[in-house]
Parts: C-alpha cells; structure tokens; sequence
C-alpha cells in the first residue's frame, strides 16, 4: 500500500524484498518494537516513582494533620482550664494539666517540623 502511494508498483517493492531477503524490513519492525518497549518501560517507571511520591505525600499531610488536631485539642482544654480559673477565682490541676498537654504538642509539632526541615534539607 505504501509503495503504491509513493508511485512504485506492488511489483517493484516486492521483487526488491525478494532479493534482498525482507532483512530491512525485519530490522526496522525490530527497532520499532524496540523503541516502544522502552517507551513503555519507562513510562511504568515514571508511574511508579509519582505513585511513591504521592503516597509520601500523603503520608506527610496525615500526620501534619494529626498534630493539629492534637495541637487544637491542647488549645481548647488551655481555653477551658482558663475559663474555669477565671470563674472560681483560683486555679486548680485543670491548668497544669492544659498547659502541659499545650506544650507536649508544641513540642510534637516543632520536632515535625524540624524532621520534614532535615528531609528537604539532604534531598537537595
């Protein structure tokens, strides 16, 4: 078909693959094959190194979310031992333990904050 778009008969290409033993043919079908093989293998590559960054990502973004949560919990129970302090005029075992409960997830937070800061830091 090829041959009788470019003007050479069906004839002419085919007597010119019959001395030649189809050789070309065979190596350009190879090549082809060949460059769609590593076309593949390098897009399942590249697939999979987005899916592991995605996934580390994610990973990332759930824990940062934990310690926030744990952070506002901190927050609204330093809130209420405050309120409570106001009210009764003293304070009692509700503030210490707020406040402790604040600065355990401070500290929780800094030390994620400082260990995502390291991973940056080395990947460069």
């Amino acid at each position: 078909m090829a041959a009788a778009v470019t003007g050479i008969s069906v004839a002419v290409a085919s007597s010119y693959i019959n001395r030649s033993g189809g050789s070309n043919l065979e190596y350009i079908g190879e090549i082809i094959s060949g460059v769609f093989a590593l076309l593949v293998v390098w897009l399942e590559v590249r697939m999979t190194r987005d899916r592991k960054q995605a996934e580390k990502r994610a990973a990332i973004r759930a824990k940062e979310s934990k310690l926030a949560m744990k952070m506002q919990d901190a927050s609204l129970s330093l809130s209420l031992a405050t309120a409570i302090a106001v009210e009764r005029g003293e304070t009692n075992g509700e503030m210490k333990t707020a406040r402790e409960k604040a600065e355990t997830a401070q500290e929780e937070y800094d030390d994620f904050v400082h260990e995502l800061a390291s991973e940056q830091a080395t990947s460069i």
